[in-house]
């Protein structure tokens, strides 16, 4: 039996691949909840060396079937090849809004003398001044985030609200 050696050329040449190559991975995951389809997860590597960014994997409609649920495929697909991921963002609301979590004795709103209620007024006077109709926020189904993104960016976008459709389940799934 023969043994061949690998030339010391070629080791230099790997481990040269190696750093040029070096990759970081990042997901994104997008939870869909309940019993929809519409859960999604891509997986992005950077190549810090070249400053280039691919979209390497992206698996959407992500679902339980009769033995297997949604959130055990999410941690499958997490787990394959495309190891090790070095962040993971969820696309859940990590905070309850401000009426939800506050524990003071509730005035109202209208009355409410808490830094974001006031914020939210300020948002909503100034908003209001500029356009109609004038449609009052909710505290405790809105966040400030969702206002700031929703009224502020240079471009629209409207974000749903943190207990708007199910995200309350959600942001308790993915705080755990």
């Amino acid at each position: 039996m023969s043994t061949t050696s690998v030339s010391p050329h070629r080791n230099k040449v790997s481990k040269t691949l190696k750093t040029d190559l070096s990759v970081k991975r990042f997901a994104g995951l997008s939870l869909a909840g309940g019993k929809t389809d519409k859960a999604a997860l891509a997986v992005m590597e950077y190549y810090p060396k070249q400053k280039k960014v691919f979209l390497s994997h992206l698996i959407d409609r992500i679902k339980s079937d009769e033995k297997v649920s949604a959130d055990a495929k999410i941690h499958q697909y997490l787990s394959m090849d495309f190891q090790p991921i070095d962040r993971v963002a969820i696309d859940v609301p990590l905070t309850l809004p401000k009426c939800i979590r506050c524990r003071l004795k509730c005035p109202g709103f209208e009355l409410c003398t808490e830094p974001e209620i006031l914020w939210l007024w300020e948002q909503y006077n100034s908003r209001n001044k500029k356009k109609k109709p004038k449609k009052l926020f909710t505290p405790y189904t809105e966040r400030c985030s969702e206002v700031f993104i929703a009224n502020e960016l240079e471009e629209k976008f409207h974000p749903a609200h943190a207990l708007g459709q199910i995200w309350l389940p959600l942001s308790q799934e993915g705080n755990l």
